[in-house]
């Protein structure tokens, strides 16, 4: 600072400033205290604060420290000032996860957060997971890299829902792909869901009417639109107000039923009330049934039913007999003496077949004369089943021999008449 000339008139002096440091460590040179700016090359510490009632605090390089109050009307840092301090943000939703939309405001995400539960919703505002995800639209897509996993879930039970026309779809690396065979409870998928269990595998449900529980399609050959494999109870198990297993094929089986245990069905149907079906079954061939030894059983639990009951336009019952599929004909011999060896009755079924009053004939007494009506169990010697329709072909040989018969002793009895 340059020297001040004081003039009063009478006698002058020039005053300079110190140069000498002050005792007890005080500043090292003193502040100016007129309205002239003043310049410091060192650093500035303050002790107990600086007011700044008017003028600016300016820094070219270094720093302030203060361990007491900065005060003044503006704080400027690397050229931006503030004459006020923020109080606060502005925008956003309560509970819900911000993002800044601009530098100095917040929107909300759609990203709900549970206080209470520290749960995070996804278009739910009750969250029952720690990730709860409800959108009816677009759903959750994952994408892998190729090297790692898209999508991995670990859990006791994975609920899965989609609303649109195809479901799940999978990316890699960009490209749109499906799983070949996805496997729940298996390692080892041998289809395109396999899935095992040791209680019920797949379980469907539909409440609104033309929809179905679990609906399967198969256009290839020897394919099937709906599996299901048992090794001790039951591989496909349907219950429904209308149809519980409804099948249809363009060109090959409907419904297909395989069992290999040794009192196994391959195909059950219930039906408990009023004129329900237990199995109902439309096509060329209604029920088409293939047994390693029987074709078809059935049982009435009620006595005065029908095991089979046969109505419509079409014949009760038929059996293939075509000549086109036989040969070797020969015509059944001594059927009169056969049929007179029978024996018609009446009986009581025990308990575990019915317990009804029928009439009949005994399949071992029949086995001895006609042995082709009769059906054996593995064993070849216990009877267990007669084929009464296949009884008409006896009792028409029987009839004719019958007949010649007759006609002999009537032509007898007509000669003795002539006679006398």
């Amino acid at each position: 600072m340059g020297g001040v000339l004081l003039t009063a008139g009478v006698t002058t002096a020039a005053w300079n400033p110190p140069t000498g440091n002050p005792p007890n460590n005080n500043t090292a040179a003193p502040i100016n205290v007129s309205g002239d700016s003043q310049s410091k090359l060192g650093s500035l510490i303050l002790q107990n604060g600086l007011g700044l009632s008017g003028g600016n605090l300016q820094v070219s390089s270094g720093w302030v420290l203060a361990s007491g109050d900065v005060s003044g009307s503006r704080l400027c840092i690397a050229g931006t000032c503030k004459s006020s301090w923020p109080t606060g943000v502005s925008g956003g939703t309560t509970n819900y996860l911000p993002y800044w939309s601009s530098a100095t405001s917040l929107s909300s995400t759609g990203l709900y957060y549970d206080v209470p539960n520290g749960r995070i919703g996804i278009g739910v505002t009750t969250p029952n997971a720690a990730i709860h995800i409800v959108d009816r639209s677009n759903g959750i897509t994952i994408g892998g890299n190729g090297t790692s996993n898209g999508i991995f879930a670990y859990a006791t039970n994975i609920g899965i829902e989609s609303n649109s026309p195809s479901g799940f779809d999978f990316f890699g690396n960009g490209s749109k792909s499906y799983f070949t065979k996805v496997g729940i409870g298996t390692t080892s998928p041998v289809t395109t869901l396999d899935v095992r269990s040791s209680g019920s595998a797949i379980t469907g449900v539909s409440s609104n009417s033309g929809t179905s529980g679990v609906y399967g399609q198969a256009d290839g050959s020897n394919s099937y639109g709906v599996y299901g494999y048992s090794n001790g109870s039951i591989g496909v198990m349907g219950q429904g107000s209308a149809s519980g297993v409804s099948g249809y094929s363009w060109n090959g089986i409907g419904v297909d039923g395989l069992s290999s245990a040794s009192a196994g069905v391959g195909i059950s149907g219930k039906a408990t009330v009023g004129e329900s079906v237990g199995v109902k079954a439309e096509g060329r061939y209604g029920v088409l049934a293939n047994g390693y030894r029987d074709g078809v059983k059935a049982a009435s639990s009620d006595s005065s039913g029908n095991d089979f009951y046969a109505f419509g336009a079409g014949k009760d019952y038929g059996s293939a007999s075509s000549i086109r599929w036989k040969h070797n004909i020969q015509p059944i011999d001594n059927a009169l003496n056969k049929v007179l060896n029978l024996r018609g009755v009446y009986f009581d079924w025990n308990a575990d077949y019915g317990g009804g009053h029928d009439i009949g004939m005994i399949a071992e007494e029949v086995g001895v004369q006609v042995p082709e009506v009769v059906g054996y169990e593995s064993n070849g010697k216990d009877a267990e089943s007669i084929d009464y329709g296949r009884l008409t072909s006896i009792l028409v040989e029987a009839i004719k021999d019958q007949q010649r018969e007759i006609v002999e002793l009537k032509a007898k009895v007509e000669e003795l008449s002539k006679k006398n």
